[in-house]
């Protein structure tokens, strides 16, 4: 009886180690998203651009590009290939598409205005965008595919990595093969990087950005009391004892109307096991700024662009 305990005892401490060692195993390798650039998309006549308040916001028509351009869907498909007998984890832009019918009334609902791909992104929520632009020329007999492909922080918009050819002759007329193979020569270097990219990510926490700003006509500013001090230096406790290692950059300028932070370093998932998101990690400073007496609106912009707006 006792040894059949001492079973059931590893038995369960077996099943414990395996689901909390899960999430790590998934987050080994970041989630990859393919998608064409804008040149690329220009190129298609599937891209949009309007001014709003000074700012350029780009209306990605990805469903025209799609349908006009089956030489694309290959392009990207071979990128796709390649990179999951790497073993990388794949969200596929056009599965994702239904989400950009609700822009236009979730931007009337909210006041804010954000461009098509940020909308498709918080669905599947990808770490990195592979942002492809390539060209196709030569006979059937020597092709010559030359492209740019570009690893994005799906969250800050930087980047990480970069892999590109001027033109690479492959004997080929199947496009998806051709993108592949030409991958797995030249994107061993960007692999790489892309690795030690996001296992920093891992060891000190997923990038966020920050700007906080005062709503026209607010009667108050960041300089104004909270508490025992003013609520700019609140804020800045606030996401120090809250981030990962309490690791914040503040940016320039800090003002008494405008606070920016460039790098804020929070959790990788959510509670959930999700990857978490700027706007849902800062809906603990938005409650600490209202019990300060302020209102407090999230305007966050994609994934990792937090954007909070205060009043009286």
């Amino acid at each position: 009886m006792k040894f059949s305990k001492n079973i059931l005892l590893c038995l369960a401490l077996l099943t414990i180690l395996g689901q909390t060692n899960a999430q790590d195993i998934e987050a080994v390798q970041p989630t990859l998203m393919v998608v064409p650039t804008n040149a690329l998309l220009n190129q298609l006549d599937a891209l949009d651009s309007v001014e709003v308040n000074g700012q350029i916001i780009y209306r990605q028509n990805y469903a025209e590009a799609y349908r006009k351009s089956p030489e694309m869907v290959y392009a990207i498909a071979g990128v796709e290939k390649r990179f999951a007998e790497w073993g990388f984890p794949l969200e596929n832009l056009e599965q994702n598409l239904a989400t950009t019918s609700d822009i236009n009334s979730q931007n009337l609902v909210t006041g804010q205005q954000q461009s098509t791909l940020d909308a498709v992104l918080r669905g599947p929520r990808p770490d990195i965008k592979l942002m492809l632009t390539y060209n196709l020329s030569g006979s059937v007999i020597a092709r010559k595919l030359a492209y740019t492909l570009s690893a994005v922080d799906a969250y800050t918009n930087r980047t990480v990595a970069v892999a590109q050819t001027p033109g690479v002759e492959i004997a080929s007329d199947n496009l998806e093969e051709m993108m592949s193979e030409s991958l797995e020569v030249t994107a061993e270097a960007f692999r790489d990087r892309l690795m030690r990219y996001f296992s920093d990510l891992r060891q000190r926490g997923r990038i966020i950005t920050l700007r906080l700003t005062l709503k026209d006509m607010a009667g108050i500013n960041f300089k104004d009391g909270c508490g025992s001090m003013p609520l700019d230096r609140e804020i800045r406790k606030w996401l120090k004892m809250n981030a990962v290692k309490y690791a914040i950059k503040p940016g320039i300028p800090n003002t008494a109307t405008t606070l920016t932070y460039e790098t804020i370093r929070i959790p990788l998932f959510d509670p959930d096991g999700l990857p978490m998101l700027a706007d849902e990690w800062l809906y603990g400073l938005i409650d600490k700024i209202g019990e300060c007496g302020y209102t407090a609106e999230n305007y966050t912009q994609g994934l990792g662009g937090g954007w909070i707006i205060v009043s009286d």
